[in-house]
């Protein structure tokens, strides 16, 4: 099995378009933040090109409806011998944005999942302290994503996110991607990632 994700979009879609189109991903999905502009038409665009979307936090009404068909936010995924658990939004940021969730209603919510099996853990936020840094601010991850990761990590095999582009890279099973609309991308395949 042979995944291609993607996150942080944010309108840049010819950076990675032809990436999209000659994949020979089994299954394509995205992290969120499609449109800093809700563009709808961008969406529909997208929605042929992939297989599951969970939503970031710059995702308004208008991109959710376009991408309902797709979204796996708070679903598991049995795909062969691995899970695949889906948890878009983020946790408060200083922008106001749409899809944000505060620490309480994420952990309420995460509080209720239970990993069955060896799962890879797809989120648009990252876990506190991992791959969250903002220059002049610290981290800003999910202290309840990293709770839950650190409470399963017998389960989950691998956790692939996005939202902060300052940091990316890899530490341990976490991996924050490099912001689609700068061509990153990763491939997961055999249970080993591969960041682009």
């Amino acid at each position: 099995m042979k995944i291609l994700i993607f996150t942080d979009l944010h309108d840049g879609i010819r950076e990675i378009e032809s990436i999209l189109r000659s994949s020979d991903a089994d299954l394509v999905c995205s992290l969120g933040d499609i449109s800093n502009r809700q563009d709808r038409a961008l969406a529909r665009d997208l929605l042929d090109m992939i297989d599951y979307y969970i939503p970031g936090n710059i995702d308004g009404p208008e991109i959710l409806s376009v991408m309902e068909p797709k979204n796996f936010h708070y679903r598991i995924l049995r795909i062969g011998d691995v899970d695949i658990f889906g948890f878009g939004y983020s946790n408060p940021t200083p922008f106001g944005t749409y899809g944000e969730m505060s620490e309480t209603e994420i952990q309420k919510h995460l509080s209720k999942i239970r990993l069955r099996r060896d799962t890879i853990f797809l989120t648009h936020a990252p876990p506190y302290g991992i791959l969250d840094r903002v220059q002049g601010v610290g981290s800003v991850g999910s202290k309840a994503i990293r709770e839950f990761v650190e409470r399963n990590r017998d389960k989950i095999i691998m956790h692939v996110f996005g939202h902060i582009h300052e940091e990316i890279g890899s530490v341990d099973i976490h991996h924050n991607l490099k912001p689609a609309y700068m061509g990153g991308y990763a491939v997961i395949k055999d249970r080993e990632i591969r960041l682009y």
